[in-house]
């Protein structure tokens, strides 16, 4: 039913903004570092840096704008995890994201400006290279780490343009599907969502 939703909010949205709207095109490149915590206190976090590169657009109305975009991106886990849950793991994983921004420009002097932008996301996992043996430090799980293939959630962020080609932003990204799920030792569900900083460059053409 999530799915559903965000995607149908997602083609609203385009559909609304493209009518009688400029159209810019660039491409989107970016460092992220990502934070997941589980919903049992004795499961620690775990962070992961990664990457981000695809084509974007942007949809400009009077007011607001309207940015889209294909992510291909790809996170490792961030060195040895003191979580038991991920300790000597070999974590890597491709995702493919697709983001719809509103955005609020103010121009200064033509040639720099600012940004502030919201809006929802889909991610579809690509590949996930992530090893299958999983333990706590007091008792084996009855079920291996399950990655969720599809995950969605809501951005926020703000930035700088100048010359009306270059882009530079920050981007906090809050999970609300959850991004893994097992069942522990003791029948109850480990969950796992993200929270994400973003550092990006968006190029115009």
């Amino acid at each position: 039913m999530k799915k559903i939703i965000f995607i149908t909010v997602i083609i609203l949205s385009a559909s609304i903004f493209t009518s009688k709207a400029d159209l810019n095109f660039g491409i989107k490149a970016g460092l992220d570092l990502t934070t997941i915590s589980f919903n049992e206190s004795d499961a620690d976090p775990v962070n992961f840096t990664g990457f981000l590169v695809g084509p974007v657009v942007d949809i400009g109305t009077p007011i607001f704008h309207l940015e889209t975009a294909l992510l291909f991106g790809q996170k490792n886990k961030n060195g040895n995890s003191s979580n038991d849950l991920y300790q000597d793991q070999t974590d890597k994983e491709t995702t493919l994201t697709i983001p719809v921004n509103v955005r609020y420009n103010v121009s200064l002097l033509n040639t720099i400006g600012g940004y502030l932008s919201a809006g929802p996301d889909v991610s579809f996992m690509l590949q996930d290279e992530r090893s299958k043996s999983l333990a706590t430090a007091a008792t084996r799980l009855q079920e291996d780490i399950k990655d969720k293939t599809f995950r969605a959630g809501i951005n926020f962020g703000a930035g700088i343009h100048f010359l009306k080609r270059f882009e530079a932003g920050i981007q906090y990204h809050i999970g609300i599907t959850d991004e893994y799920r097992t069942l522990s030792a003791d029948s109850k569900f480990l969950k796992g969502k993200n929270k994400t900083w973003s550092i990006t460059a968006t190029y115009f053409l």
